[in-house]
């Protein structure tokens, strides 16, 4: 049922193929009861595609809110980014306070969104995996900065909010850790 819910693609090919059945069947028999049909067929269709854009299912929400992040990355607005991070996840929070004044970004976003749910959590917890991808440069050195690459960010559903709690980046499949590069065994300053 879900599916029907998250995308009205399905919603519409059944409608279509049906329509076409019942226009066949009108063009064929020319009664009333064929014409009766083909409408209630088209309204069924239309009513499931409203019933889809209305109910808006956790995976969405989820979908919504990593759109608001990838906004606010954009706009460098961290009052924002840090509005969409649970209060005890104190090392995401740190890591955007330390890396947001320090890049100028110019484009963010996130494609190939893949959204899994732990609907046995309490409370409900969901995991999104996409390719991120931030253009900017870096305030001092002036040096551009671009990253293009697998993402994934775990989130917690509280109240009727979705907010990060964790999140891992990756290069290359590695993760790798978004304040610190290491090069060798010491950390690059």
């Amino acid at each position: 049922m879900n599916l029907l819910l998250e995308n009205p693609l399905p919603i519409w090919a059944a409608g279509v193929v049906l329509t076409t059945l019942c226009l066949v069947l009108v063009l064929a028999r020319r009664s009333l009861a064929s014409i009766l049909v083909l409408g209630a067929v088209i309204a069924l269709t239309l009513v499931l595609v409203l019933a889809e854009r209305m109910v808006v299912t956790d995976r969405e929400q989820v979908e919504a809110t990593l759109s608001q992040l990838t906004d606010a990355i954009e706009a460098n607005d961290l009052t924002a980014v840090l509005a969409l991070m649970d209060p005890t996840a104190t090392n995401v929070r740190t890591d955007a306070e330390k890396l947001m004044p320090q890049v100028k970004v110019r484009d963010a976003g996130a494609t190939t969104v893949r959204v899994e749910l732990d609907e046995t959590s309490v409370p409900l917890r969901a995991t999104s995996f996409f390719r991120g991808r931030v253009d900017g440069v870096h305030s001092r050195s002036g040096a551009r900065l671009f990253f293009f690459d697998q993402v994934e960010i775990d989130w917690q559903k509280t109240g009727d909010r979705w907010l990060i709690v964790n999140y891992r980046v990756y290069q290359r499949g590695q993760p790798i850790d978004a304040v610190k590069s290491v090069r060798g065994n010491r950390p690059v300053r």
